[in-house]
């Protein structure tokens, strides 16, 4: 069988645009090989960011829901931990971002904060609440003398907030894909 030249032309666009969805597709997941887990990620600027919080349970963690010790909330809200759990609880080849990280993603987003905020929150990074507090606190890499740096999503203000926060309270992870 012989193909005419738009037939060769609607073949070639047809594989490319097989490859570019299977290439999309792979990008758009994380498997943790500690324990299957699978995670959503998504590009926000030139970083990679996990979309859903770590729920690993190959560290020490805790779960919450509704404000209240609740196992059942960890495969939908994540697990929580401490700081010190949090920097080592990402998956190889992600870690926890600093503070200089969180503070990159946002200005990606330009300078709005109620955009930052409904970008994060709503769109497809789904800062969705971990159920101890209204709205959602991911921990960073960074710490001062005394303690660690949060990214904080307060609900009642729709904008983000970089603080500083005891080492000691639970809060949410998400990981950073490694730069190349």
């Amino acid at each position: 069988m012989r193909l005419t030249n738009v037939q060769k032309i609607l073949l070639t666009l047809s594989v490319a645009v097989i490859l570019v969805n299977t290439s999309k597709a792979q990008s758009e997941r994380l498997t943790d090989l500690r324990d299957g887990r699978t995670y959503k990620t998504v590009v926000i600027g030139s970083q990679t960011w996990m979309a859903q919080n770590l729920s690993t349970r190959t560290v020490e963690f805790s779960c919450y829901g509704m404000y209240k010790a609740d196992t059942t909330s960890c495969k939908k809200l994540g697990t929580v931990y401490t700081w010190k759990v949090a920097q080592v609880a990402c998956p190889n080849g992600w870690h926890l971002p600093s503070k200089e990280e969180y503070q990159q993603l946002l200005l990606s987003l330009g300078e709005d904060r109620k955009h930052q905020y409904d970008v994060l929150v709503n769109g497809e990074f789904n800062a969705l609440s971990n159920g101890m507090v209204p709205g959602e606190v991911f921990w960073t890499s960074s710490e001062t003398k005394y303690q660690a740096i949060g990214a904080a999503f307060p609900v009642h203000t729709h904008k983000i907030f970089i603080n500083k926060m005891s080492k000691d309270r639970l809060a949410s992870v998400r990981c950073l894909r490694n730069m190349r």
